[in-house]
């Protein structure tokens, strides 16, 4: 399979302390931004994020990329809820890339259990695809 999958576990909001959270999850994440700054295109940033993610990978099912950040998610339900106690107006979302390569697309479905996990984490759920 040519096509890439990757999962993300984004907090974002206007402005918060990054690492503030880095340090309530006890998770180093896997890039940051603040909002303001400018992006390798020169756009200015519209938000400050705080990401998990697993990068591009290879994949047939989106679920080997999604599980892959909510077991390093697993258990910190409640020092999430406690972020957004703590930081007014940040959002958590999950996040499906994919970039489909020769047509060749990976399975796309939600178990219950990964369902009940992401409704947990007070997360919603994205997707972003693109046509290669």
């Amino acid at each position: 399979m040519n096509t890439k999958v990757m999962a993300k576990f984004d907090i974002i909001g206007d402005h918060f302390s990054l690492e503030h959270v880095t340090n309530t999850l006890e998770i180093v994440p896997t890039e940051t931004h603040i909002k303001g700054e400018l992006t390798k295109h020169n756009l200015i940033r519209s938000n400050t994020c705080w990401r998990l993610s697993t990068g591009y990978e290879f994949s047939e099912d989106i679920n080997d990329q999604l599980q892959k950040v909510l077991k390093v998610l697993n258990g910190k339900e409640s020092k999430l809820a406690e972020l957004k106690k703590d930081v007014i107006n940040i959002e958590f979302m999950v996040v499906i890339v994919i970039k489909i390569f020769d047509n060749d697309k990976p399975a796309i479905y939600f178990d219950e259990s990964t369902v009940q996990q992401v409704n947990d984490l007070g997360a919603s759920i994205h997707f972003d695809y693109y046509i290669c």
